[in-house]
C-alpha cells in the first residue's frame, strides 16, 4: 500500500533530480539561444515535478533527501516553485 506509494515517489523524484542536474550541465555546454531555451522550459518542469514529488511525499509522512543536486539547490527549488 502506502510504503509501495512512497517509494514509488521518492524514484520520480530521484529521477527529475537527475534530470535537473544533467539539464543545468547541458545548460553550461551550449551557446544556442533555441537550445537554451528548449532546455530551460525542461528544466522549469523538471523542478516543477520534483515539488509535486516531495509535496505527496509531506502527505505521506515521508521525505525526500537529494543525492545529485545539493541540498540548497533542492531548496530553492521547493521554495521558488511553491509560490
Amino acid at each position: 500500500g502506502s510504503e509501495n506509494l512512497v517509494e514509488a515517489l521518492k524514484i520520480g523524484a530521484f529521477i527529475e533530480e537527475y534530470d535537473i542536474a544533467d539539464l543545468k550541465r547541458l545548460l553550461e555546454e551550449t551557446q544556442n539561444t533555441d537550445v537554451i531555451r528548449v532546455y530551460g522550459h525542461l528544466l522549469g518542469g523538471s523542478e516543477n515535478h520534483m515539488w509535486a514529488f516531495t509535496n505527496a511525499l509531506k502527505q505521506q509522512s515521508a521525505t525526500y533527501n537529494p543525492t545529485i543536486i545539493t541540498n540548497e539547490e533542492y531548496q530553492e527549488i521547493l521554495n521558488t516553485t511553491e509560490d
